[in-house]
């Protein structure tokens, strides 16, 4: 707010004002810096080691078994409801 006082009136004539700040480019690099420093700060990405190798390595291999696990799962899930189903129906005498 603003208030001028202009020769003549009776009383000062207060202006609403909106004032425009430039962003510090600076201070928000900071901000981010202290919160994510690797992409921000400047840190480089950490080389990849040995140990990287092997779990990358590892985790391919999971990737590559996990069809056959799946097939093993889905095939003791249909082997237990069918002895579950058998059960219930041998339970209500509906099967021998």
């Amino acid at each position: 707010m603003k208030i001028f006082n202009p020769g003549g009136a009776k009383e000062p004539v207060v202006v609403p004002v909106t004032i425009h700040v430039p962003a510090d480019v600076g201070a928000a690099k900071q901000w981010l810096a202290s919160r994510r420093p690797r992409p921000w700060a400047g840190e480089k990405e950490p080389e990849e080691t040995d140990m990287s190798r092997r779990w990358l390595a590892a985790f391919m291999r999971l990737e590559e078994e996990r069809p056959q696990r799946e097939a093993k799962e889905a095939a003791r899930f249909a082997e237990c409801v069918e002895k579950r189903v058998a059960e219930e129906l041998t339970r209500r005498g509906l099967q021998e």
